[in-house]
């Protein structure tokens, strides 16, 4: 796939629109000290993008014009590389496409859904999918209604099958695509699928012809892994075979030595400390702190509180307004995290128990209240905590707030928000809090604090490379050298050979 990709990246397309925009390369290379070029001004656009929504200073350079210029460079190179060819679509998302044509046809076909080889989903159901940018401009490609723009932040594709109730025939269900361009579309714009360009987009396509039109990007895991697969070079020794093998080389002798043992204990004696000091420093930089959950999670729980209270307080008409949209009183509000957000969330909530993040875990907070409210202390809040996909019920976990009360009972909000106010960040003090103004306005400069933990772990991870890296240098040394007084010894020479393996 990254074959591909780079076919295309440098092909004379993208090479004469790099040639188009050089000065602009220049300007960005003098100013940075760093090269930029066509493989690489995403990133750069990336982070003036994040500096210009967070209010952060920008040097005296950076123009409006300039951002401009920017952003229709990154987007050309975004095309080229993620969706130019069918060949990369086909390798990017061959497999989901696959997946979902076979889920569509199980529904069609009146039967249950299987998933995870227990878990039985109705037929009428919704299921969804956390994706990166990348992994939205691959679906829209694929369906053919891609507009070669950039994916903004959270957006989203909801496609929608509609028909009689299953079993029915395939010709009497159609499929259908709305396309939210981030955050601030609220109701999002029908697309209509490349097999039905002449049909209107809110009335959908055909299935059986999304599914002929897809047909030809379908791959099979096993097929997947088969086209994906690298192929040994002549030139290069299978390292495998080459680890099973007696060593080829004359040099080294296959007896252990003391010293041999010596350097083996010390680097995976001290490959475990560095592994632990750096494991340490990480831990401790996400969750230690208040200052750093202010921080890491802040912004997101001072929304989560507004949420909260705009629903407690609905008006009587029962549509709390939040960022100028009005909800339901019992609306279902879902977010995508990385592993580390997860991490942050349940530090700041009280619940985080210092392990790993599996993949696919969720966090559930519900909102629970009586059929009559007289008061905010009368709604309690549960949290549900799913530590992966395999786990198909979750646990329930007890605020700290909440001692000795059962989990599954929740526990009171007022309590709960009481329990989170030092964290709460609003989104105007946290731009103060972060802004950071270079000293030198020609850079875009970055402030970078450790914690003592984190500096001893970058001191130990560096000390255990220097050793490990001059004990087996002296070591191939001393044993190079011994070989070496051996065979003047006898007067023998050793000729060495190497047989390339094709």
């Amino acid at each position: 796939l990254s074959v591909l990709q780079q076919v295309e990246m440098d092909s004379e397309r993208s090479l004469q629109f790099e040639r188009e925009h050089a000065k602009m390369f220049e300007l960005l290379g003098n100013k940075t000290g760093k090269r930029v070029d066509r493989n690489n001004v995403w990133e750069y656009f990336d982070v003036v993008t994040c500096m210009r929504a967070h209010n952060y200073s920008l040097p005296d350079w950076y123009t409006d014009a300039l951002y401009r210029e920017m952003s229709e460079v990154a987007r050309f190179y975004w095309v080229q590389r993620f969706a130019s060819t069918s060949a990369i679509v086909r390798l990017e998302i061959g497999v989901f496409l696959k997946v979902l044509r076979d889920h569509l046809l199980t529904i069609v076909n009146g039967s249950k859904t299987l998933l995870q080889r227990t878990f039985q989903v109705s037929i009428q159901h919704l299921m969804a999918y956390s994706a990166h940018d990348t992994d939205v401009c691959y679906l829209l490609a694929a369906f053919g209604v891609y507009d070669q723009q950039s994916i903004p932040y959270s957006a989203a594709v909801v496609i929608e099958l509609l028909g009689p109730e299953p079993p029915a025939p395939r010709s009497e269900y159609r499929l259908r695509l709305v396309y939210k361009k981030g955050y601030l579309d609220n109701e999002g714009t029908y697309l209509q699928f490349g097999a039905c360009t002449e049909q209107p987009a809110d009335r959908g396509c055909p299935l059986d012809d999304v599914l002929n039109y897809l047909a030809p990007l379908l791959l099979d895991p096993d097929q997947f892994f088969s086209e994906c697969q690298v192929e040994q070079r002549p030139y290069v020794p299978d390292p495998l075979k080459f680890l099973r093998s007696p060593t080829p080389f004359s040099c080294v002798s296959s007896q252990r030595t003391t010293y041999t043992v010596y350097v083996a204990v010390a680097c995976i004696l001290l490959f475990l400390l560095c592994l632990v000091g750096v494991t340490v420093g990480l831990c401790i930089k996400r969750t230690s702190t208040t200052e750093i959950l202010r921080r890491e999670i802040g912004v997101f729980l001072h929304s989560f509180v507004q949420h909260m209270n705009a629903i407690v307080h609905a008006s009587v008409d029962g549509t709390p307004e939040i960022n100028r949209t009005n909800f339901s009183t019992s609306p279902t509000m879902a977010y995508s995290a990385h592993d580390t957000t997860v991490t942050s969330l349940l530090s700041g909530l009280g619940l985080y128990d210092n392990q790993t993040i599996e993949y696919s875990a969720a966090v559930v907070l519900e909102l629970l209240s009586p059929d009559k409210v007289t008061s905010a202390s009368d709604h309690v809040l549960r949290v549900l905590y799913k530590r992966s996909w395999h786990d198909e019920t979750g646990t329930y976990l007890q605020f700290p707030s909440c001692p000795g009360r059962p989990a599954a009972d929740g526990c009171p909000l007022t309590r709960v928000l009481e329990q989170i106010r030092p964290l709460l960040v609003p989104p105007d003090q946290f731009t103060q809090i972060c802004s950071v103004e270079s000293a030198n306005s020609s850079h875009v400069g970055f402030t970078l604090r450790y914690s003592p933990f984190r500096t001893f772990a970058l001191i130990s991870f560096t000390l255990c490379a220097t050793f490990v890296v001059v004990s087996l240098v002296v070591f191939l040394i001393r044993k190079c050298r011994r070989q070496k007084r051996m065979l003047q010894d006898d007067e023998q020479v050793v000729f060495v050979r190497f047989d390339h393996q094709s």
